[in-house]
């Protein structure tokens, strides 16, 4: 493989990682955001709502801003400051299912430090 080729597939990589990243957080804080079926399982939290509504809305902002690319590395911070956020609640409800939230820090990371070292 030639170096450009190299180059185009890396970039290639990285678009894709953003954007499927960005939409996927998007939708699934839109459902924790609306769905009656993830508003009933968060009530199950014994949580108060608002923390429900901040969480998801907050998510949703930061997850726009993170797809935009010159916003981008102001949505990532305000994802990382949501998972951290969850996944303190996770544990405070003796919750150890924090896998996803690793995953998508680091992800979130890996396309903020890339576009960061492309500036």
């Amino acid at each position: 493989m030639t170096g450009s080729m190299k180059t185009n597939l890396n970039k290639l990589a990285m678009v894709g990682l953003h954007v499927s990243l960005g939409l996927i957080i998007l939708v699934e804080a839109a459902l924790l955001a609306l769905a009656p079926v993830q508003i009933r399982a968060f009530a199950h939290t014994g949580l108060p709502d608002w923390v429900r509504i901040v969480l998801a809305w907050s998510e949703l902002l930061s997850a726009l801003l993170f797809l935009i690319p010159r916003t981008m590395i102001v949505g990532g911070w305000g994802l990382l400051l949501a998972f951290l956020f969850a996944a303190a609640l996770h544990l405070l409800h003796g919750r150890m299912d924090l896998g996803a939230l690793v995953i998508y820090s680091a992800a979130v990371l890996v396309v903020m430090t890339r576009e960061a070292n492309q500036s």
